[in-house]
């Protein structure tokens, strides 16, 4: 029963095919109070990147990294797929919440934290750990080396996140602060038209607004760009994506390459099929998230879909980049299912 279970809560990860260990524990112990910072969840760390700061007040090189630090924590928190620590290891002391609003750390920092999947290791500090979108440690060290590897990972995460929450642009764009609110109304689930003539109509009387609006034109742009280049390929995804693309843009200008583009992928020998099957893994996810399957007709479900996958990747009368992409993932649901037992 543990192991189903562990399954069913792989299954239930931000993305489906988030990896081995999307189910990890971040935390394995109450950290305590943040000497800095929101409080932090193993549910707020769960599909994103993950990079572990070890250091320490009295640390002269772990205090010059902290500019870098916060620097990449502007640049790659607000994609909603990284998350940045802070670890003081280094005894108690009032001086370091001091130290922390001095240099306006935008990241939680926590005192004596030690996470399971990266603990410090013997020697000095500073110390660096960053885990991937599926748990994995992906690089460990000096801070400087680190942090130059956090951009691939964290495309990679926000690439997975959109997948089975959808694209939501309003996540990819430096909002000012009166518009924080934004990306709850740019959700997958809803038509982007009304709040886009709210912004055009403010846009009128302030040059904010309309940055902000011409921002999330572009960012809707290159999502439609990046469809067209990977529709060749992933033709399944592709359609997916588009489809679900082509609900939000209702009334918006884009719409019309949207459908064009979904038409070309529809025609693709196999891609209409097999959305359908993409469409039945996404209801899958949402029950697992909501606790509405029980562990073993989870595991059920995830074999049934992996079979459909499989029996696709066969099927002569699909186009071969159909059958590849369904090859691809039959074999990473059926090795995580094997790496379970």
């Amino acid at each position: 029963m543990q192991k189903i279970q562990k399954i069913c809560a792989f299954l239930a990860a931000v993305w489906f095919f988030s990896g081995t260990f999307a189910f990890s524990q971040y935390f394995d112990q109450d950290p305590g109070t943040p000497i800095y910072g929101p409080p932090l969840k193993n549910e707020d760390l769960v599909g994103k990147v993950v990079y572990i700061e070890y250091w320490g007040i009295h640390c002269g090189p772990c205090r010059a990294a902290f500019p870098h630090l916060i620097e990449c924590q502007a640049a790659y928190g607000r994609s909603g797929g990284f998350v940045l620590i802070g670890s003081h290891l280094q005894e108690p002391s009032p001086e370091v919440a001091e130290y922390l609003r001095s240099v306006n750390c935008n990241f939680t920092n926590y005192q004596q934290y030690r996470c399971p999947l990266a603990p410090p290791q013997a020697g000095g500090i500073p110390q660096a750990y960053l885990l991937d979108c599926r748990g994995q440690l992906a690089a460990s060290g000096h801070p400087n080396e680190v942090l130059s590897k956090v951009g691939p990972l964290v495309e990679e995460a926000v690439q997975r996140r959109r997948l089975m929450e959808g694209f939501n642009p309003a996540m990819l764009v430096d909002l000012p602060p009166e518009f924080q609110k934004l990306p709850a109304l740019f959700t997958a689930e809803k038509s982007w038209n009304a709040p886009m003539k709210q912004l055009e109509k403010k846009g009128r009387k302030s040059d904010e607004a309309k940055a902000v609006l011409e921002s999330l034109h572009s960012a809707i742009d290159e999502e439609i760009e990046s469809l067209a280049s990977a529709r060749k390929e992933k033709p399944v995804e592709t359609l997916y994506r588009l489809t679900r693309l082509s609900k939000n843009l209702k009334g918006l200008p884009q719409l019309e390459k949207v459908n064009a583009l979904g038409k070309k992928a529809q025609k693709v020998p196999g891609a209409k099929e097999m959305q359908k099957v993409w469409v039945q893994m996404e209801t899958f996810q949402k029950k697992c998230q909501a606790g509405k399957l029980k562990p073993a007709a989870a595991l059920k479900e995830a074999k049934r879909i992996a079979k459909s996958f499989r029996e696709a990747s066969e099927n002569e009368d699909f186009h071969k980049a159909v059958r590849s992409e369904m090859e691809a993932m039959a074999e990473l649901i059926e090795n995580q299912l094997a790496a379970q037992g």
